[in-house]
């Protein structure tokens, strides 16, 4: 049953237009920014994009993650939370509430560049403005709806709780707001996706790697089209990102594993701008550089060498064995248990040199061409066009791996001939539980796709949502001095599979998801 609840706004100042505000829905620019210029308008854009990250939190919800024991040091109360699929309620950069109040912001943002665009009579000089603004509040929407709800299904999601959809500034003290569904939800994202999309352009981006530039928006708009099991849509709109071939942009992951394993040379060299395969990077307020990273804190739960080499990055796939990999996660130390790809580095900003306060930020490589490639590839498998399913994936693994006689074939081999997954079993096949269904073939290339989206996008937080799309069962395990027990399951119809709603929010009334 739907109701609609009051949210107390609380306005900001015009120097932080992404400051956190209690029990914020969106915060817009106050009443002193006068957006009356096209320059004005587009430097405000700026802030439409979410100086936060959902990377740690997906990372330690998925089967990214294992305890390796109280030896190790976790990094903070918030890591254990977020490992063991409890509500989140110790403060953290990267929790729940700071993904709710930074999204809503950017959101307010949008909707102010939007208004602000309409009171100047829509002009034609500002529709690249106008297109970006709705491809921003698009993007913040759906990675809410994916953080604080189920995974669309075309049953489920007609009664499953989404989030607000706000299309306007808040102008009132006091706002009414209704959760909707999720198929609500996605429809609104789609409408602005689709109103957007053709206006974008690269002509006035002076770092266009830090907008939805041409190729950024077509690739998530394929993300979105994936997910809302449109296929045909989400084919065509990354042929447009990354053209037919799908080759031209594909990063250099020979080159980027040779670099030296230093905590910032080779991630400088990931998120370069200058790097043709990322289309969009975001700047984010995060410690997830610290806790993932080569350093011993965090290794309590961690990507463990016990998961890289049965399933993930390390493990054997259709490439053959993980030493004809390109690039891969790299045990740091001998004597930890976390294993690292180097991508993600922090940045620390001071505010109080003597005191040595600060911020660690983190540039996260948001949409890129390998990816995109694996998105496609998915599409058409998940359309039943296994044939060009595979075309993609050998031009994918063709790249990421150095083994050459890989054939479509082989490919669907691999997977038919290894088992499911068991927690104490691991192998990288693990079974859907899914909604429709699929020939023997389809699936196989699925397992495929996924399995090398875990490897190119490990720590970046992905993984969780292929695991609530598929509906896959994954275990929290402890795993120290050769053994394995099981401590917790996650099952496909498990509600915390949707995280719970920051407290912050719950208290000012918006109902939470069940527990």
């Amino acid at each position: 049953m739907k109701r609609i609840y009051k949210l107390l706004l609380v306005s900001v100042s015009t120097v932080a237009f992404l400051g956190s505000c209690d029990k914020t829905l969106d915060t817009p620019p106050d009443s002193r920014t006068e957006l009356d210029t096209p320059e004005k308008i587009q430097k405000l854009l700026v802030s439409a994009y979410p100086a936060a990250s959902t990377y740690w939190m997906n990372e330690m919800s998925s089967d990214n993650a294992d305890y390796n024991g109280d030896v190790w040091l976790a990094y903070d109360r918030f890591h254990g939370q977020s490992f063991f699929w409890q509500d989140i309620t110790e403060a953290s950069n990267d929790n729940t509430y700071e993904i709710w109040s930074k999204h809503y912001g950017a959101i307010g943002t949008a909707n102010a560049v939007l208004e602000a665009i309409e009171k100047l009579g829509n002009p034609s000089n500002l529709d690249a403005a106008r297109g970006e603004a709705l491809i921003c509040r698009a993007y913040s929407h759906f990675v809410l709806v994916n953080t604080f709800s189920h995974a669309y299904n075309k049953t489920t999601s007609q009664t499953d709780l989404g989030i607000p959809y706000s299309d306007k500034i808040e102008k009132e003290l006091i706002t009414e707001h209704d959760r909707s569904t999720v198929a609500r939800t996605y429809e609104l994202i789609q409408q602005d996706i689709e109103k957007g999309l053709p206006l974008i352009s690269d002509s006035y981006y002076t770092q266009p790697k830090f907008h939805f530039n041409i190729k950024a928006a077509h690739a998530f708009a394929a993300r979105f089209y994936l997910y809302h099991r449109e296929y045909d849509k989400a084919i065509a709109a990354a042929t447009k990102a990354i053209g037919a071939a799908g080759n031209a942009d594909l990063r250099d992951w020979n080159a980027l594993q040779k670099l030296s394993n230093n905590n910032f040379i080779k991630p400088n060299a990931y998120i370069s701008k200058d790097e043709k395969a990322n289309y969009l990077l975001m700047d984010a307020v995060s410690s997830w550089p610290y806790c993932h990273g080569p350093y011993r804190g965090g290794g309590r739960y961690s990507f463990s060498k016990y998961i890289s080499d049965n399933e993930a990055s390390t493990s054997n796939g259709p490439w053959g064995d993980y030493a004809l990999l390109n690039f891969r996660a790299l045990n740091y130390d001998a004597n930890a248990k976390k294993m690292v790809a180097y991508k993600i580095a922090g940045y620390f900003e001071y505010t109080d040199v003597i005191n040595k306060i600060g911020y660690v930020h983190s540039v996260q490589a948001i949409f890129t061409a390998d990816e995109t490639l694996l998105t496609r590839a998915e599409a058409y498998a998940l359309k039943g066009d296994v044939d060009n399913a595979a075309k993609d994936m050998l031009t994918f693994l063709g790249n990421y791996s150095v083994k050459r006689n890989i054939t479509k074939q082989s490919i669907l081999d691999f997977y038919k001939n290894i088992d499911y997954y068991k927690y104490d079993v691991p192998t990288p096949k693990k079974a859907f539980n899914i909604d429709f269904s699929l020939s023997q073939d389809q699936e196989n290339m699925i397992h495929a796709i996924l399995h090398s989206r875990r490897v190119l996008t490990m720590h970046e937080g992905q993984r969780w949502n292929d695991i609530k799309r598929y509906g896959i069962v994954i275990y929290r395990r402890l795993v120290q001095n050769n053994e394995v027990g099981l401590l917790d399951e996650l099952k496909p119809n498990d509600p915390r599979r949707a995280y719970q709603l920051p407290k912050e929010i719950l208290g000012a009334g918006l109902p939470g998801n069940p527990r």
